[in-house]
């Protein structure tokens, strides 16, 4: 869940979920500097894990773009 809407991500395959402590999350600055929709990283036995803050991951376009296609497709939109 955004600020603005529920987002939901398909996957075709999902090998599990991982759970980090609040002190296991490293700041993304300290890693790669800039990247404004990662909230944090973590370690994890097949490379790193990263945190996207979903309220910064969709770019203005494509959140506009977005906005545009569920003003006129109102059958997309199916809040619970």
């Amino acid at each position: 869940r955004t600020r603005k809407r529920v987002v939901a991500l398909i996957a075709d395959f999902v090998d599990g979920v991982v759970f980090r402590s609040q002190e296991d999350i490293i700041s993304p600055e300290r890693i790669v500097p800039g990247i404004e929709y990662i909230e944090g990283v973590a370690k994890h036995e097949d490379g790193l894990l990263l945190i996207h803050d979903l309220d910064k991951f969709l770019s203005l376009e494509e959140e506009n773009a977005l906005d545009c296609t569920l003003k006129s497709a109102p059958e997309l939109l199916h809040e619970p």
